[in-house]
C-alpha cells in the first residue's frame, strides 16, 4: 500500500522518496525510477537513545525507554534524513517506523507533517503476544498524540486505536487503502497458467496471503474436506508464501486432498485470479482493512470471510456484500461454501463500493488531512 501510495504522488508530480528499514521484498521490483530509495541505517540501539538524551531529555522521565525499544535502531538513521532532507510530509506505517519518525522530528525540530498509518487492530496486535503490553504499548501511547495525524485503514480499527490510546480529536482519521489502481483492468484480464481457472466445468474457490498462523489457512482446507464431500466438483486454490506451506501440504496429503488443493505460492497479480475464481475466501484470525478481500470484491468475485477482529466485516458492510463466518470454525465455513455454490447464498454487488477505494482517492484524502489547500 505504501508502494500505491509513493508510485502515485510520483506519477502526479510530486518529488518522492521510499525510507526502507530493510531494502527486501519483492514488491521492489515494482518501483518505478522515479521513486528514490533511502536505506535507514541500522546502529546500536543505546546510540539512539544518546540521541534522545542529546535533544529531549525530557522524554527520559519515562521509564519504559531503559527497555531499549526497538525503533531506537533507525532513530539515528531517522534523524540525519530529517535534518538532511526536511521533506514537507511523512506518511509512516508500521510501529517500529511510526515511533521513529516521531521521534525524530521531536529531536530534530523540523516542521516536516508527520502522518502515521496505523494498519492493524492495535488490541488484538498487544494480546497476540503477552509482552507487546510492555514493550510496544507504552511508546504508542506516548508517541502517537504527537503525529499530525493518525491514520487508521478501517473504522473499527481507529475505534479499537481510541479505546486504547488518548488522542486529541483533531488527529484520528480513517482513510481506505489505496487498493485499485489505474492499471486495475489491464491486471484482471491477464492469463493464468492454473487449469482450473480456465474450465468451466470447475468450481474453484481461491484463498490468497501469506502462508501464516494468522491467516489460517489451515481451517479453510478442513472446510473444503467437509465441502468436497457434497460438491465433489469443487477444487481449491492458495496463493502465497510463509512458514507455514510444509504443514499445510502435510495436512492436504493426510486428508487425501493432493488432486484437489493446490500450494500455488506468490504471484504477483492476484487480481487475474480472482476475476476468474468463482469464491474467494478469507479465514484470517486478524485484519487491518484486507486489501485482498477489496480486490475480490472489485473482481466481482464471490466472497466468504471470517468475521475476525478488524475492518473484514466493514468492507462487507457487516454481511451485505459477502458471507462473514466465526474464526476457526470448520462446519460454518464448510456451510457458507455449500450454499453459496448451490445458490442459496447470494449477495449485492461489491464492485461499486470497491471501485471507489482507488490509489488517486486515497492519495489526496492523506495529503488534504494536513495540507488542505492541496
Amino acid at each position: 500500500m505504501m508502494l500505491r501510495l509513493a508510485t502515485h504522488a510520483a506519477k502526479i508530480g510530486h518529488s518522492v522518496e521510499l525510507l526502507l528499514a530493510r531494502e527486501e521484498g519483492s514488491q521492489l521490483n515494482n518501483l518505478p525510477n522515479n521513486v528514490n530509495i533511502v536505506i535507514l541505517k541500522k546502529t546500536s540501539r543505546i546510540r539512539g537513545l544518546l540521541k534522545i538524551i542529546s535533544f529531549k531529555k525530557g522524554f527520559l522521565k519515562f521509564k519504559p525507554f531503559i527497555k531499549l525499544p526497538r525503533f531506537l535502531s533507525i532513530l539515528d538513521s531517522t534523524c540525519e534524513y530529517l535534518s538532511k532532507r526536511q521533506p514537507e510530509l511523512v506518511i509512516s506505517t508500521l510501529h517500529t517506523c511510526n515511533l521513529a519518525s516521531i521521534m525524530a522530528r521531536e529531536c530534530t525540530g523540523v516542521n516536516t507533517k508527520i502522518i502515521i498509518r496505523e494498519c492493524i487492530q492495535l488490541s488484538s496486535f498487544i494480546d497476540s503476544v503477552p509482552n507487546r503490553e510492555k514493550s510496544l504499548l507504552p511508546y504508542i501511547q506516548l508517541l502517537y498524540p504527537l503525529a499530525d495525524k493518525v491514520v487508521s485503514v478501517a473504522k473499527q480499527v481507529e475505534k479499537d486505536l481510541l479505546a486504547l490510546i488518548k488522542l486529541p480529536p483533531d488527529i484520528s482519521q480513517t482513510i481506505y487503502n489505496p487498493v485499485i489502481g489505474s492499471d486495475f483492468e489491464e491486471r484482471i484480464n491477464e492469463p493464468v497458467d492454473i487449469d482450473w481457472l480456465n474450465d468451466e466445468q470447475t468450481y474453484v474457490i481461491l484463498g490468497v496471503g501469506r502462508l501464516s498462523k494468522q491467516k489460517d489457512f489451515s481451517t479453510l482446507i478442513n472446510a473444503f474436506a467437509i465441502a468436497k464431500s457434497k460438491a465433489p466438483s469443487i477444487k481449491l486454490l492458495i496463493l502465497g508464501e510463509g512458514e507455514q506451506r510444509l504443514a499445510l501440504q502435510s495436512q492436504i496429503n493426510r486428508l487425501k486432498l493432493s488432486n484437489d488443493v493446490l500450494l500455488h505460492g506468490f504471484v504477483n497479480n492476484p487480481l487475474s485470479y480472482m476475476s476468474k475464481a468463482d469464491l474467494f475466501v478469507l479465514t484470517s484470525l486478524l485484519e487491518g482493512a484486507p486489501n485482498v478481500l477489496v480486490e475480490a470484491m472489485a473482481t466481482g468475485c464471490q466472497i466468504i470471510s471470517t468475521d475476525s477482529p478488524g475492518g473484514s466485516s466493514e468492507l462487507l458492510h457487516n454481511g451485505t456484500y459477502g458471507a462473514l463466518v466465526p474464526m476457526k470454525d470448520n462446519h460454518a465455513l464448510s456451510e457458507a461454501i455449500i450454499h453459496i455454490y448451490t445458490g442459496k447464498l447470494t449477495f449485492q454487488s461489491a464492485q461499486g463500493f470497491a471501485s471507489q477505494l482507488t490509489q488517486d482517492t486515497s492519495l489526496r484524502q492523506y495529503i488534504n488531512s494536513c495540507f488542505p489547500q492541496h
